[in-house]
Order: structure tokens, then C-alpha cells, then sequence
């Protein structure tokens, strides 16, 4: 099998270790059955918990899955994870909360409520957005693993918000091995109310999709090439050789 790679490109097909973008929706291989699955648990669910263990793939699905399939259905998905950036001291749990949704909002350059308080901020934020919003929190481990406090109080706005009555949906994406940190939420919550999805590695199924479709969206693989089955497992193996086995 041969592969004829075009003499001006540096830029490798493959996306590497990176989370997948938005605009990538097409590369996100091997995860379409996971990503109805979200969705419907958004739909039917005011809270959502997404574990995994590290690399493999929960903000990819978010990024590239997630929110263009949610702006697809009319609805509009905004995203943090820059912790770092709202744990200031002398913010309360709250403020903090206020500061991840207006920073989320604002990358994304959408309207954002003008308020004196979280409370107000927040009642102001339902009435702009109403079910069509979805807070995506991602990473969230990251505030446990830099201060626990930290964590805990963001978990206690969440369930505050909630209590509250914030009718906008939640996301909640983390590492699986900091799953217990969210059984404060699962106590308080009823559990007709959220839902824990734990994201597992792709199948070995997807494996020659995840080689061979990369190649096919730049034109490096004709479409003979594809059918021909051995000289893909052929690639594959050449591929999981290289690099190890290939995950979403």
C-alpha cells in the first residue's frame, strides 16, 4: 500500500494528543453512539456527570461532539475550564460560579447578564436563556487537585444554582478517579434529576476508521486503497507500531 503525501504539507493529518475542535466534528471517529447518548441525557436531565479516565477523549467529545451537535438543535452549549482564572480570594462560592458562566459567555460572545450579585446574575441568566443553555464545566478535577476547598465550594454553587431553580442544563466533565467528589451532589439532587456517564475508550472496532479516515478527508487515500481490507490492517498495524493504540 502506498500513501503519496503532498510535498508542501507539514502539517500532519492526524490531530495528535490534543483535544479535538469544534470544527472537527467530522474527525470525531468512533464516538457518535456516545454522543447521542450525552445529548439524551442533557435532554432528560438537569445535571450531567462525564467520567473518564485521563486521555480518553472527554473534552474531545465535548469540543468537537457536543457543542456543534447541540447548536445543531437549536440549543447553545458554552464551555469553561480555566480554573486558575476565578480562584481569586475573597470570591464566594457563588461569585465564583458567576465568574466561570460570564467567562464562558464571553469567549463564546454571547449576551451576558448585567447584575449586583450572583443571586441576581443568575435569575437574569434564566430568563435570557431559559432550557436553551447548556453550562459545560470541564476538567473540573483540576480545582480538587489545586484546592479542594475550591472544589467542594463549586460543587456547593452547582447544587445552590440548582436549588435555586437555574433551569439551564449542567454538565459536569472530570477524571473518573474523582468521581466521590461529586456524591455531595448525587445526595442532594434527586436522582430522576441528573445522571453519571462514564466514557469508555473507543472500541478496537473504530481503530481502522481512527487511521484511515484522517488520510481520507486530506486526499492521501484513494478510495481503492480503503477497500482494499489487508493493506488497511496493513496501515493500522504500521500506525499502532509507531505511536501506540489509537484512541478518540
Amino acid at each position: 500500500m502506498t500513501v503519496s503525501a503532498r510535498a508542501d504539507s507539514r502539517e500532519s493529518v492526524f490531530p495528535g494528543a490534543r483535544p479535538l475542535r469544534p470544527d472537527e466534528f467530522d474527525i470525531l471517529v468512533g464516538r457518535k453512539p456516545d454522543l447521542a447518548r450525552l445529548v439524551r441525557e442533557i435532554e432528560a436531565n438537569d445535571i450531567v456527570e462525564l467520567l473518564a479516565r485521563s486521555g480518553v477523549g472527554k473534552t474531545s467529545l465535548l469540543q468537537a461532539g457536543l457543542l456543534p451537535a447541540l447548536d445543531r438543535l437549536g440549543s447553545l452549549a458554552v464551555q469553561f475550564s480555566d480554573w486558575a482564572s476565578i480562584a481569586a480570594a475573597g470570591r464566594t462560592p457563588l461569585e465564583r460560579y458567576q465568574a466561570a458562566i460570564d467567562a464562558a459567555l464571553a469567549a463564546d460572545n454571547r449576551p451576558r447578564p448585567s447584575a449586583d450579585s450572583p443571586e441576581e446574575y443568575l435569575e437574569k441568566l434564566d430568563r435570557m436563556y431559559r432550557h436553551s443553555l447548556v453550562l459545560v464545566f470541564d476538567q473540573v478535577e483540576e480545582l480538587f487537585r489545586d484546592d479542594q476547598l475550591l472544589g467542594e465550594q463549586f460543587i456547593d454553587a452547582v447544587k445552590a444554582a440548582w436549588r435555586g431553580g437555574l433551569r439551564c442544563k449542567q454538565v459536569l466533565s472530570m477524571r473518573s478517579e474523582f468521581a466521590a467528589e461529586l456524591h455531595s451532589l448525587e445526595d442532594e439532587i434527586p436522582k430522576s434529576r441528573w445522571e453519571c456517564f462514564l466514557l469508555e475508550p473507543v472500541g478496537l472496532e473504530a481503530v481502522p476508521d481512527l487511521v484511515t479516515f484522517p488520510l481520507r478527508r486530506a486526499n492521501l487515500l484513494k478510495p481503492e486503497e480503503v477497500a482494499d481490507q489487508d493493506a488497511v490492517s496493513e496501515l493500522v498495524g504500521l500506525f499502532s507500531r509507531a505511536v501506540g493504540s489509537p484512541t478518540s
